[in-house]
C-alpha cells in the first residue's frame, strides 16, 4: 500500500522533470517529506533538508528518482545548478533504461543458458557465412560421438554420408537466401552413420533479421537441433508415465 501511494504522489511528474522543493509542492500538493514518509527523513536524514529531485524511471508501477539536499540551514540551489541538472536529466534517464534493459538481457541469457545446458537436444547457433558460434553441451557430445555430424576446420558443420552432407548444405544455403529476403522456414531430416544405432534427427531453423531478437542482434542466421536417438533421455519413464497417466506401451 506504502508502494502504491508513493507511486500515485508521484503520477504528476514526468521522466527527466527537474523539481525544486516549491515547485513539488505545487505539483503534488505535498513537500518531499510527506510523499518518502517522515520516519525515512527522521531515521536516514534528519539533518538534510529536499532541495531538488529528478524523475529518472516512472512506469510500470516502478519509480526511481535522484533526490539533493543539502543540511538544514544552507542556502537554495541557485539558477545556474538547477540549470545545469536539466541539461544532464535526460541522459540520467538514458542511463537508467539502458541499464534495465541490460538486467532483462542478463537475466534472459541466463535462462536460455540454463535450458541449453540441460536438455537432451543439441543446439548449434551459425552465422550468414554458416560458421558455428555457439553450441551447447549436448551438441559437443554429438559431434564428439562421431554419430553423423561433424564440425570442419573452418568452423562450419557437415554431415559423414557425402549424400546427406549435399543436402544438409543445400538447405543451409536455401534457408540463408530465404531469410534475406524476409522468409522463414524450417526443415527436418534424419542422417544415418554407422556409430548410431538409430539415425541423427536435425532441425533447421531461421532467425529473421527483421524480428529485431536477441539472437538477430548477435548476428545468427540459422538454428540447428540435433537429436540423438541413442542418446538416454533424462527424465525417468516411471515418472513420464506417472506425470502423464501413460502405459508402458504409449
Amino acid at each position: 500500500l506504502e508502494a502504491a501511494e508513493f507511486h500515485k504522489n508521484m503520477a504528476p511528474l514526468q521522466e527527466g522533470q527537474v523539481v525544486t522543493s516549491d515547485e513539488l509542492i505545487n505539483i503534488t500538493g505535498k513537500t518531499y517529506d510527506a510523499i518518502v514518509g517522515r520516519e525515512y527523513m527522521d531515521m536516514f536524514l534528519p539533518q538534510l533538508q529536499f532541495q531538488a529531485g529528478i524523475i529518472l524511471l516512472h512506469e510500470n508501477m516502478m519509480c526511481a528518482g535522484l533526490g539533493i539536499r543539502s543540511f538544514i540551514g544552507k542556502p537554495s540551489l541557485t539558477s545556474d545548478k538547477l540549470e545545469f541538472l536539466r541539461r544532464i536529466s535526460e541522459h540520467l534517464v538514458q542511463s537508467v533504461r539502458i541499464h534495465n534493459r541490460i538486467n532483462v538481457v542478463k537475466q534472459t541469457n541466463l535462462a536460455i543458458e540454463a535450458v541449453l545446458k540441460h536438455i537432451n537436444t543439441g543446439v548449434f547457433l551459425l552465422d550468414k557465412d554458416l560458421q558455428v558460434k555457439f553450441s551447447n553441451a549436448e551438441a559437443a557430445r554429438i559431434l564428439e560421438s562421431g554419430c553423423a555430424l561433424e564440425i570442419g576446420r573452418y568452423g562450419k558443420l557437415f554431415l559423414t554420408s557425402a549424400t546427406d552432407n549435399l543436402r544438409l548444405q543445400t538447405e543451409l544455403e536455401g534457408i540463408v537466401r530465404e531469410g534475406d529476403q524476409g522468409g522463414q522456414k524450417t526443415i527436418q531430416f534424419a542422417a544415418q552413420a554407422n556409430a548410431c544405432k538409430y539415425p541423427l534427427r536435425i532441425s533447421i531453423s531461421s532467425v529473421q533479421a527483421a524480428d529485431n531478437s536477441e539472437l538477430a542482434r548477435e548476428g545468427i542466421a540459422l538454428v540447428i537441433f540435433a537429436v540423438d536417438p541413442d542418446r538416454p533421455n533424462k527424465i525417468p519413464e516411471s515418472y513420464v508415465r506417472q506425470a502423464y497417466s501413460l502405459t508402458p506401451t504409449e
